[in-house]
């Protein structure tokens, strides 16, 4: 006797699984692409998403004049970030853990 349901239960739960986990990881790549283009059109390009305190970060960076970023710029993009950390949220994550 087989424990768990029917193999064809099992195939398609593991299906919507991943297909879940598709969805969530595109969104995180849609969210660290349009946060890095954001910051490329101030020049900045050595900011690490990857960090945990980018956000914090966010109130140290200057732009190439050694002015801050413009508070609408800088409230997108912990917007951003925001929705990055939820997209990272995925309970059945493999490998690394989110930054």
């Amino acid at each position: 006797m087989q424990y768990g349901g029917d193999p064809d239960t099992r195939r398609r739960g593991r299906a919507a699984a991943d297909r879940e986990r598709q969805t969530l990881v595109g969104e995180q790549t849609r969210l660290v692409d349009r946060i890095k283009a954001i910051l490329a059109r101030f020049g900045i390009r050595s900011f690490r998403l990857s960090l945990r305190n980018a956000a914090d970060r966010l109130m140290a960076i200057r732009v190439a004049e050694g002015t801050p970023l413009p508070d609408n710029t800088r409230a997108e993009l912990h917007r951003l970030l925001e929705r990055r950390s939820g997209a990272c949220a995925d309970p059945h994550h493999r490998g690394r853990p989110p930054a």
